[in-house]
C-alpha cells in the first residue's frame, strides 16, 4: 500500500526522472514535451501563485477545462499546497457548475477557455465563497478574472518560497482529502466524493504489484482527467513511475495519434475500442477480393486461438502454428496500423465491455484488460496480463477486499475507498457501513472461486 501524499510522489519522480519527457501535447502538427524537472518549475510558480491569492491547505480549488497541461500543472500545484482538487467536467451547463462550484465551496474556479469563462462569469455573483477566477487561455482577460501567465508571474517573484510552501505540507498525511470528484446525481443531487492522497495513488501502486510499468512506458490520454478512472490510471499512475502522458486531441485525432504517438498503455471506455473496431473491419471489407480472403483467414485463426485461451485450453500445435504464421503474414502489420505497433495492453472500464471486442483486440495482439469501479472506489478489480478472462471484470487489486452480500450486490473497501461525501454525513453512512465496506449498488458474482 502506497504511503506517500502526491507532493511526496511527485517530487520522488522529479528527482528520479528530471530530464525525461513527462507531459506532451500537439502544437500544430508538433509534438512537444515538458519534461519532469520543467514540470516541477511550472508547478513551483502556480503554486506559489495560488498561494499569492490566499489558497491554504484544505482550501477547495476547482477546475473546469478540457485535457490539457495546464489541467495537470494547476492540479499538482494544488496538491503541493494542502489544497484539494475540484475536478468538473467541461461539458456541463453553467447551472451544474454552479451547483458543484458551491457544493464545494471552492475559492479559486480555473477554467480552460471563452466558453467556460462564459460559464463562470455567469455564475460568480451566485457563489459567495468564489473569490478567484483564472482563464487558462486568457492572454489579458477582462475585470479581475486573471489570465494563467499572471497567475504564473505572480509566482515568479518567489514570495511565499518554495521553501515556506514544502514546509507548510512537511506533515501532510496521505488520508488527507487530495480531491472532490462528483457522482453523476442520477439519483439526486450529485455528492462530492472525498478521495485522500493514498486513495488516488492506489491503483498506481497496485498495479505495479501485478504487471512491469516504467519509465519507459507511453500513455495517450484520452478521457477527462476529472473522470476518476483517467485521473488514477492516466495522470498519477504514469506520473509515479516516470512514464510519458501525451493529451489526445480527441476522437477525430486518436486514429492518427496511435500511430505518431505510438502508446504502450492506453485506457478507455468500450465505445471507443468498438469504433476502432468497426473501423478496422470495415477496412478489411474494402480491401480487394484476395487481399480480403487473406486478412480473414489471418483473423479467424487469431480469434480461434483467443477462444482456446479463454477457455482455459492450450490448443494443438496446428491452430497455434497458423496463430503464428497469420501474426507474421497480417496480423502484425494490422496491429501496426491500428494501435501503433507498441501496446502492450489496453484498459477498459466504464461500462461492459462486448466479448467480440474483447476477443477482437486480443486477437490483434494488443489485449484489452477490462476492470471494474467506481467515483467512490476507483478500481476494485482488474484483468491480469496473461491470464484475462473475457466476459469478467478480473481479479481485486491488491488490497482491496470484494464480498458478495446475501441479495447478490457488490461491496468493496480498501485504502482506495473514499473517506466519504463531502458535507453529506447521512448519504456517507447509507453507502459505507460499520465494517467499512462500501456498497456498491451493482450485482455481481465470483467465477472460479476470484
Amino acid at each position: 500500500m502506497s504511503d506517500l501524499t502526491i507532493p511526496q510522489m511527485f517530487h520522488k519522480t522529479v528527482q528520479r526522472h528530471a530530464d525525461r519527457p513527462a507531459i506532451g501535447w500537439m502544437e500544430g502538427d508538433r509534438l512537444v514535451f515538458l519534461t519532469y524537472g520543467e514540470l516541477l518549475a511550472r508547478v513551483r510558480e502556480v503554486r506559489r501563485g495560488l498561494a499569492s491569492l490566499g489558497v491554504n491547505r484544505g482550501d477547495r480549488v476547482a477546475i473546469l477545462s478540457e485535457n490539457r497541461v495546464e489541467w495537470a500543472i494547476t492540479d499538482l500545484a494544488t496538491q503541493c499546497l494542502g489544497a484539494v482538487n475540484v475536478a468538473i467536467y467541461p461539458t456541463l451547463p453553467t447551472a451544474q457548475v454552479e451547483y458543484l462550484v458551491r457544493d464545494s465551496a471552492a475559492r479559486v474556479l480555473v477554467v480552460s477557455d471563452s466558453k467556460q469563462l462564459a460559464k463562470a462569469t455567469a455564475l460568480r455573483p451566485n457563489v459567495r465563497t468564489l473569490e478567484h477566477v483564472v482563464c487558462m487561455n486568457a492572454k489579458a482577460p477582462d475585470g479581475d478574472v486573471i489570465s494563467f501567465a499572471q497567475l504564473a508571474e505572480r509566482g515568479a517573484g518567489g514570495a511565499p518560497s518554495d521553501e515556506e510552501l514544502d514546509a507548510r505540507v512537511a506533515d501532510l498525511d496521505p488520508d488527507e482529502t487530495a480531491t472532490l470528484i462528483y457522482t453523476s446525481g442520477t439519483t439526486g443531487e450529485p455528492k462530492g466524493a472525498m478521495l485522500s492522497h493514498r486513495a488516488l495513488l492506489h491503483t498506481g501502486w497496485a498495479a505495479t504489484q501485478i504487471v512491469r510499468l516504467d519509465e519507459n512506458d507511453v500513455f495517450l490520454s484520452f478521457l477527462p482527467l476529472c473522470h476518476v478512472f483517467e485521473r488514477v490510471a492516466s495522470h498519477y499512475l504514469p506520473l509515479s513511475v516516470g512514464a510519458q502522458i501525451v493529451y489526445s486531441q480527441g476522437a477525430f485525432a486518436i486514429a492518427t495519434e496511435f500511430r505518431t504517438v505510438r502508446p504502450t498503455i492506453f485506457c478507455c471506455v468500450p465505445r471507443l475500442f468498438e469504433a476502432i473496431q468497426d473501423k478496422v473491419e470495415e477496412h478489411i471489407g474494402k480491401l480487394p477480393d484476395r487481399r480480403r480472403r487473406l486478412v480473414r483467414w489471418a483473423v479467424g485463426a487469431a480469434l480461434r486461438g483467443v477462444r482456446n485461451r479463454n477457455r482455459g485450453g492450450i490448443g494443438a500445435v496446428w491452430p497455434r502454428l497458423q496463430a503464428l504464421v497469420a501474426d507474421r503474414l497480417v496480423i502484425s502489420k494490422m496491429r501496426e496500423r491500428a494501435t501503433g505497433g507498441r501496446v502492450r495492453f489496453f484498459v477498459s472500464g466504464g461500462a461492459p465491455l462486448n466479448a467480440s471486442t474483447a476477443e477482437f483486440f486480443s486477437a490483434l495482439g494488443a489485449p484489452i484488460l477490462e476492470g471494474y469501479g467506481l467515483t467512490e472506489i476507483p478500481v476494485i478489480s482488474l484483468n491480469r496480463p496473461g491470464r484475462a478472462r473475457i466476459g469478467t471484470v478480473g481479479e481485486p487489486l491488491p488490497g482491496i477486499e470484494v464480498r458478495i452480500a446475501a441479495d447478490g450486490e457488490i461491496l468493496s473497501r480498501g485504502p482506495a475507498l473514499m473517506r466519504g461525501y463531502f458535507g453529506k454525513p447521512e448519504q456517507t453512512r447509507e453507502a459505507i457501513d460499520e465494517e467499512g465496506w462500501f456498497h456498491t449498488g451493482d450485482i455481481g458474482k465470483f467465477e472460479h472461486g476470484v
